[in-house]
């Protein structure tokens, strides 16, 4: 039982890492509600996101007629909704990570196959992309980049990005 446990404990992703001019953080108290327009139920979306603000900060256009609601304060008109809309909790089934400081974009820029100028990925942007076979979707907040993958790909993910941080950039 004891291998099991330090094999486990290896592939945890830790709560935070700083290097020169990065930190890298999980979030854990972000939560996220995915929403989706059933066939002919996309008037049902767009009052639901009346009410809930598109707030591009709080609001991830993932798909046409798909969006992720972050930290949602109307929950209660989003669960209400779920008659005429696909509405899932998912802050279970996904890892944040927080990279923050003045090496953040160039990090991801030289790690992802995605241009993250900010000419073209702008605050408040997000994108789907990968990264060593992982599915991310990347949220631009200004002032920090959020990384949201599934969690089971979490560990793979702060592996993949702890090497590329520490290059020289």
């Amino acid at each position: 039982m004891t291998e099991v446990t330090a094999v486990t404990a290896e592939y945890q992703v830790p709560p935070s890492w700083m290097g020169a001019g990065l930190e890298m953080r999980r979030l854990d108290s972000i939560s996220v509600i995915e929403v989706a327009a059933w066939p002919g139920g996309e008037a049902a979306l767009e009052k639901l996101l009346a009410v809930t603000g598109k707030d591009c900060r709080n609001t991830l256009h993932l798909a046409p007629h798909r969006y992720w609601l972050l930290n949602a304060a109307a929950r209660s008109q989003i669960l209400a909704a779920a008659q005429d809309l696909a509405v899932t909790e998912v802050s279970d089934a996904l890892i944040i990570m927080r990279l923050s400081g003045p090496q953040a974009l160039p990090l991801l820029d030289r790690a992802l196959p995605i241009d993250l100028h900010t000419s073209q990925f702008a605050s408040g942007d997000s994108a789907t992309t990968v990264l060593d076979d992982i599915t991310l979707t990347v949220l631009n907040r200004g002032d920090a980049i959020d990384v949201f993958c599934r969690r089971s790909l979490g560990a793979a993910l702060w592996h993949a990005l702890r090497p590329i941080s520490e290059q020289p950039g």
